[in-house]
């Protein structure tokens, strides 16, 4: 485990630090990108997962690109725990049995037999 978030770790650090050596602004291509890598990193984490397992399923999903890019302006808005949220219920809807078992979206929290919105 200390591993692979060291490995982890240097993945996501190498990205920023070779934009940082650079010296210069980067192009909304490379936040996009730096973004993604933080969705995938951050979701990994709340899963217990690999990193490259929750890529390779986001992306077989169409959701690199047809969520975290396309709503990119509004997601980098929010905190850490929204952004994973909204990823796992993405996948939720998709894909559930891919998820913890029991795993049920933010949205649809029962409380006293009602469900919240």
């Amino acid at each position: 485990e200390p591993y692979r978030r060291q490995r982890q770790m240097c993945i996501r650090d190498s990205f920023v630090i070779y934009n940082q050596k650079k010296d210069r602004v980067m192009t909304i291509e490379e936040k996009q990108l730096e973004f993604m890598i933080y969705c995938i990193e951050s979701t990994a984490e709340r899963l217990g997962r690999y990193g490259s397992d929750v890529y390779n399923k986001l992306k077989e999903l169409g959701a690199i690109n047809g969520y975290i890019r396309s709503y990119y302006d509004t997601l980098h808005t929010q905190g850490k725990s929204y952004i994973v949220d909204s990823i796992l219920e993405y996948i939720y809807y998709r894909d559930p049995q891919w998820l913890p078992d029991g795993y049920k979206p933010f949205r649809s929290i029962e409380e006293k037999g009602k469900t919240l919105c």
